[in-house]
């Protein structure tokens, strides 16, 4: 009957199914399947870079926070290029290389912005 995927929150709460969480935890959820697949395919075949396009849009501080500090490192041990895309500037990916798309005359281009 398929594959069905149960949330253990812990503390006593009731578990749910996968399809009912929120925003920032199914955001989480992708990027930890993602995180797995990848574990599982051996190095040699392994991508050598990755595209996340802002997977902290639904995230609070403190689990945008983990993912700096946690997820993108994790991340970083497989696969050699961790490409963000986000609209912020809050500086918390202050220690990452700035691109910005540029667009002229109809073309487009990425420039690193200088700090």
């Amino acid at each position: 009957k398929g594959v069905h995927c149960i949330v253990d929150r812990g503390k006593k709460r009731k578990a749910s199914d996968a399809r009912l969480l929120s925003g920032a935890e199914s955001d989480a959820f992708r990027l930890l399947w993602m995180w797995a697949m990848l574990v599982m395919i051996d190095d040699s075949k392994r991508t050598n870079f990755v595209v996340l396009d802002e997977p902290d849009s639904h995230m609070d501080p403190t689990t945008t926070a983990l993912m700096k500090e946690r997820f993108i490192p994790a991340l970083q041990s497989l696969v050699d290029h961790v490409i963000l895309i986000t609209p912020l500037e809050t500086g918390q990916y202050s220690d990452a290389k700035r691109l910005t798309v540029v667009k002229h005359k109809g073309k487009s281009s990425l420039e690193e912005v200088v700090r």
